[in-house]
């Protein structure tokens, strides 16, 4: 729940200036600004998987009572880091114009895309040891201290976007305001880890696993290198074969449509190294209890957020955005939408390989799916545009979710019939709730009744699940968070 607020709280600040900066900027600025900031996502894979190891193996660590360990461990990883994420960074800055030249950026805008691309390399590069060196927060499951640090400061980025563009210093004053924000960032993650890991800025390293940690970052960073290209490559086609227009259009859908994402993120970061201490001790009841759990709890909750998001889409993203956006974008969010929902429930099986150390496994399949994928995302997108860059992106993702599915049944026994005896209920309870927003999407449009609807709709999708599909103890454990917040809150159990 803490990482849960520290991905709200910017996004929530995130509403308010995105809007701003979009009006600054004009659409064609703003979707060149859009692909100088992919670069943080493209270039995921340079620290070879490093973040994940290093929280993987120092959890461990940490649960052995071998805090020594630990430091060697993530000095270790940062070592590995640093000699990967320079290697691809020299290149990324010595090709800058001919990199941005692959792209739309129309002639006036050139300048500011290549010097801001460089500006966004060298903040990915403090955002990489940021991501290793926070390693002793996420080991003591310290997650109040790393959401503090983390979202204060990409509040204080976000804060600082419209502020520098109003004061006349365009894309790359933006990404001069991010760059001195990671910093901030990195500096905090430092303090903070010394003070919970004495031995962290010792010069020693746990040579014993510098092989397993090559091993895991190899598979992770091939994975890694082909979960960019599929979860992000519709962007680089829309600005290449349509317009940066385009790409401005459809990041708005995406955007608004990865909100969905933000509580199964937060878990994932969670299970992970939840998963790795189970199974390092062998439990594996409690770790399919876990699985299960994690599985039930995201399907249930998510699908009156998603019904609402339906609703309330054109109208949302028209006042966010303005009315060009919510006239090209709203289309593209209900596809999105599809394929979200699959990759939502797909991200606990995958913090389950993270954490049983199955990262080759991952990349196999990644890879499997890349070629097939870019010659459906070509054609669609260059028929359908943004819609068509949407559906390809959908596709995938289902695939890839059931996938993932297979491999993590495949090495870790995990079950997926997680209702027990209970689709029946379930599916009456999923049919009520979808109604609004299937009425939504065939009608094209925002219905004010339609909210009325829902109003009605949700209760009763609610007093379904309470009653059938909950179990007794997550009943009471909802019965003490409304405790917490002074409520005095009954639910019937089965």
């Amino acid at each position: 729940m803490w990482t849960l607020a520290g991905q709200i709280a910017p996004l929530a600040i995130s509403l308010v200036t995105t809007p701003i900066t979009i009006r600054l900027l004009g659409a064609e600025g703003y979707g060149v600004l859009i692909l100088v900031t992919l670069t943080f996502t493209y270039l995921g894979f340079a620290d070879f998987g490093m973040a994940v190891a290093s929280t993987k193996f120092g959890a461990e660590a940490y649960g052995e009572g071998s805090p020594d360990r630990e430091g060697r461990i993530i000095r270790t990883a940062a070592l590995i880091a640093s000699v990967f994420t320079i290697a691809i960074a020299i290149p990324c800055l010595l090709l800058t114009e001919e990199i941005i030249g692959i792209f739309s950026v129309p002639a006036h805008y050139f300048g500011d895309a290549v010097f801001g691309f460089r500006i966004a390399v060298l903040t990915f590069i403090l955002n990489v040891f940021a991501g290793v060196l926070n390693t002793p927060q996420l080991a003591r499951l310290r997650f109040d201290l790393n959401t503090a640090i983390n979202a204060t400061t990409r509040i204080l980025g976000i804060i600082a976007t419209p502020i520098v563009i109003w004061m006349g210093y365009g894309i790359t004053g933006v990404l001069a305001a991010l760059f001195c924000a990671s910093l901030l960032n990195l500096t905090a993650h430092l303090i903070v880890s010394r003070s919970l890991l004495k031995s962290l800025f010792e010069t020693t390293i746990e040579r014993s696993l510098v092989g397993a940690l090559l091993r895991y970052g190899g598979g992770l960073s091939l994975a890694g290198v082909a979960a960019v290209l599929l979860g992000n490559l519709e962007k680089a086609v829309l600005a290449s074969s349509n317009s940066v227009k385009a790409l401005a259009y459809y990041s708005v859908a995406f955007t608004l449509a990865s909100m969905a994402m933000l509580a199964t993120q937060s878990l994932r970061q969670t299970l992970v190294p939840a998963f790795a201490q189970l199974i390092g001790k062998n439990d594996f009841s409690h770790l399919i209890s876990l699985f299960l759990r994690s599985l039930r709890l995201n399907l249930l909750f998510l699908l009156p957020g998603l019904v609402t998001l339906v609703i309330i889409a054109r109208p949302l993203i028209t006042m966010w955005a303005g009315e060009d956006f919510g006239r090209e974008s709203t289309n593209p969010f209900y596809f999105l939408l599809i394929g979200l929902l699959f990759n939502i429930l797909a991200a606990i099986p995958h913090a389950a390989l993270l954490a049983a150390g199955k990262t080759g496994a991952l990349a196999k399949i990644y890879w499997m799916e890349v070629f097939p994928y870019v010659a459906i995302l070509f054609y669609l997108t260059n028929t359908y545009g943004t819609e068509g860059a949407a559906v390809a992106w959908s596709i995938r993702a289902v695939a890839d979710s059931v996938l993932i599915a297979m491999l993590s049944k495949k090495y870790l026994g995990t079950p997926f019939g997680f209702f027990k005896g209970r689709s029946i209920p379930f599916l009456v309870a999923a049919a009520v709730i979808l109604v609004p927003g299937i009425i939504s999407i065939f009608l094209h449009g925002f219905r004010f009744w339609l909210l009325i609807i829902l109003a009605i709709t949700i209760p009763i999708y609610l007093l379904v699940v309470c009653r059938y599909l909950l179990d007794q103890v997550e009943i009471e454990w909802i019965e003490r968070v409304f405790r917490r917040l002074g409520m005095r809150v009954t639910i019937s159990g089965q």
